[in-house]
């Protein structure tokens, strides 16, 4: 078993001493295994542990790592064909300590209240044989329940939140979230997952309780103000007392990422769909091929699309602009790249152009989720020059270390995917720095979106920054 750091040991202590806590600590400071510990320390099993798909294996190896055996773990998740009743029945065994799944069997199987209630009345309306356990069959429910990757709870109307807050904890039970960007958006990101851990927050029991309470709406700038600026330190000392916060830059781990733009000129086909953009007040969509309002959002998606080369109706390439610059970057650095689009039109275009000029590039997208491994492994041993591929596709469990620099060609806004994006090319081992490079087209807004993620990047790390010198200089 290998040794831990003392951060680990210091976060594993402190969630034993808590029975619920967040692990708000970045990206490879060993926030998995410290949970793992903390569930042996307290015989927490068997645990549930839930995430998005792209966790599962990093889960399955870090067990294996710890000396867990095979038959220890079990994963639960619906197979090509397999019924809902059957995957349920994977969750009704008493041999396995840990029972690894993602968001959506959460919900289809209703994993949380299976143990307890195995014969589920909705299973007989819908004409599907109804679980029996044999009469002899002792079935303990959860003794902890893990969420990795919390923000995404974040959200209280997504529906995995949704169902996690209408299952209160039991009495016994254990409660844990993970996550480097627990408020990447806002600070009342933290609202819902310290719900699902504790039940309650700052007094109130449920998120619309929370945000009437202590924040104010204004409908102009569509955004939530606070009422008593006190609150917002109220939120970091509640954030660091029940969690634990560090991150690769307070280890003294990782390296530094260094920042740059390049101002991209639009073409003839940009600038007239921008000015049609700035006064339609109507557009005919795409799909449904009804005449819809031109809403602010829409309108902010549309200006974002023609900023990338797209077309905001049709979806082709109105423009290689961005490419071609990002093509003789390439050329002028020599150096391994991932590049980053939010749209997949570009993403197919790039790999063309590069290919066509003799690059060894390949696309990683949502569409070929088999062949993310390979891409990966064939990266990182330098068969391939560089990677090109869909902002949240490759935001989780995707190691791009080797590379020299990141090029974004266009942004999602969302400060977690960009963040763990960025993130692809950490490692706990590396010291030289890298390149992290914003492509801004002229006279649009693509400028204007890098500063509002320079800000949510300063206003999510005020609540995390923890600084522990007595950690730095332990673990170093």
């Amino acid at each position: 078993m290998r040794s831990r750091f003392p951060h680990q040991l210091e976060a594993t202590q402190k969630a034993v001493t808590r029975g619920a806590m967040g692990f708000w600590m970045g990206m490879r400071t060993g926030k998995t295994s410290a949970v793992i510990d903390a569930l042996n320390a307290l015989n927490a099993w068997p645990a549930l542990i839930i995430g998005p798909f792209q966790v599962i294996p990093g889960w399955q190896s870090e067990f294996r790592e710890l000396g867990y055996r095979p038959e220890d773990i079990r994963v639960v998740r619906p197979g090509p064909g397999r019924r809902i009743v059957s995957t349920r029945e994977l969750f009704l065994s008493s041999s396995h300590l840990a029972y690894i799944t993602n968001f959506e069997s959460v919900i289809k199987t209703d994993a949380l209240n299976i143990r307890s209630n195995w014969q589920d009345p909705g299973e007989k309306s819908t004409g599907i044989k109804a679980l029996r356990c044999p009469p002899c069959y002792s079935l303990p429910d959860w003794r902890a329940i893990v969420v990795d990757e919390s923000y995404q709870i974040a959200e209280p109307s997504n529906n995995i939140t949704t169902y996690l807050l209408k299952r209160p904890k039991v009495p016994g039970q254990y409660r844990f979230c993970l996550s480097g960007t627990p408020g990447p958006e806002h600070p009342s990101n933290f609202c819902t997952q310290y719900l699902f851990m504790d039940g309650v927050y700052f007094g109130c029991t449920s998120h619309d309780e929370y945000m009437h309470k202590y924040w104010e709406y204004n409908p102009h700038t569509y955004t939530w103000r606070v009422k008593d600026p006190q609150h917002i330190m109220d939120v970091r000392k509640y954030v660091q007392d029940r969690g634990y916060c560090v991150t690769m830059a307070e280890l003294g781990l990782g390296c530094i990422k260094l920042r740059t733009s390049r101002e991209v000129p639009l073409n003839k086909a940009q600038v007239e769909l921008l000015r049609w953009l700035s006064i339609a007040t109507h557009y005919r969509h795409p799909v449904q091929d009804t005449i819809m309002e031109m809403e602010p959002p829409v309108r902010v998606t549309f200006e974002k699309k023609v900023a990338a080369g797209v077309h905001p109706l049709t979806s082709e390439m109105i423009s290689d602009n961005k490419i071609l610059d990002a093509l003789d970057y390439y050329f002028f650095k020599q150096e391994p790249f991932l590049i980053i689009s939010r749209f997949k039109p570009p993403i197919h275009r790039a790999v063309e152009l590069f290919k066509a000029k003799g690059v060894r590039v390949a696309a990683v997208t949502g569409d070929n989720p088999k062949e993310r491994e390979i891409i990966r492994k064939a990266f990182q041993d330098g068969y391939l020059e560089g990677v090109i591929a869909q902002e949240k596709t490759v935001a989780r469990g995707m190691d791009f270390s080797r590379l020299k620099w990141i090029l974004y060609m266009s942004n999602s806004g969302s400060f977690e995917t960009r963040d763990q994006s960025e993130d692809r090319g950490q490692h706990t081992l590396r010291e030289d720095p890298y390149l992290v490079i914003d492509q801004h087209s002229e006279n649009t807004n693509d400028s204007v979106l890098t500063n509002v993620l320079t800000i949510k990047r300063k206003n999510a790390s005020f609540y995390l920054r923890q600084f522990n010198r007595a950690i730095l200089e332990r673990t170093l």
